[in-house]
């Protein structure tokens, strides 16, 4: 299970405070399934007030395919579902789906890079724009030793009719042990309504093994 905490600020100065949470489960090497979403989210709502509530939940199907012992392929299926209170939606507003290709791999001494292209269909017509969205993300993370990683990510989004977004992120992780790992960074988004940086920090450990 991944959970943590995460605040994002708009440029009109404007926080959206949330809980998100990640529970995975490997049903074998190469299968496993993922349910994630945000237990609590606080934000302003279009009339000024603050809106409190659960967020939208996510369902996730991944199969992995192993090329050598440094490489993989992989490929995710999943839907978002609108579970969240009207104004406090992370989707479209309606049931959103995700077809995902992910190529992953360790090279050099201690480094890892993870590639991504996914196309959604969102469940929700905004007019003038194209319902498929086209997302992608490159990052790179290094491993220092005692226990410490740093990770850089760019990402981004591509929609006919709407502003196309992109995105740098920065974090830092520690795991003290096998069973815990601390992380905590910072996102910064151009595009879309505006600029808007987020900050977040979590934690990731195991809750059982069942298969």
């Amino acid at each position: 299970m991944e959970s943590g905490v995460q605040r994002l600020a708009d440029p009109d100065a404007h926080h959206r405070d949330s809980l998100p949470y990640s529970v995975k489960l490997a049903l074998s090497p190469d299968w496993g399934v993922r349910v994630g979403g945000e237990l609590w989210v606080h934000a302003p709502g279009d009339s000024g007030a603050s809106l409190t509530g659960v967020g939208d939940t996510s369902l996730v199907l991944k199969r992995r395919f192993q090329i050598d012992e440094q490489s993989a392929l992989g490929l995710e299926a999943g839907a978002t579902l609108p579970s969240a209170h009207t104004g406090l939606h992370s989707g479209s507003g309606r049931s959103d789906y995700t077809l995902t290709g992910i190529y992953s791999s360790d090279f050099a001494s201690h480094w890892h890079t993870d590639l991504n292209l996914g196309l959604t269909q969102q469940g929700l017509k905004t007019p003038g724009a194209a319902q498929q969205q086209v997302s992608w993300a490159a990052a790179v993370s290094h491993d220092l030793g005692a226990g410490w990683a740093l990770a850089g990510e760019l990402s981004g989004t591509r929609q006919t009719g709407a502003t196309s977004t992109r995105q740098w992120l920065v974090a830092a992780n520690f795991s003290p042990g096998s069973a815990l790992t601390f992380d905590a960074g910072l996102a910064h988004t151009l595009g879309g309504a505006g600029p808007s940086w987020s900050v977040f920090s979590g934690a990731t450990l195991p809750l059982a093994k069942i298969f």
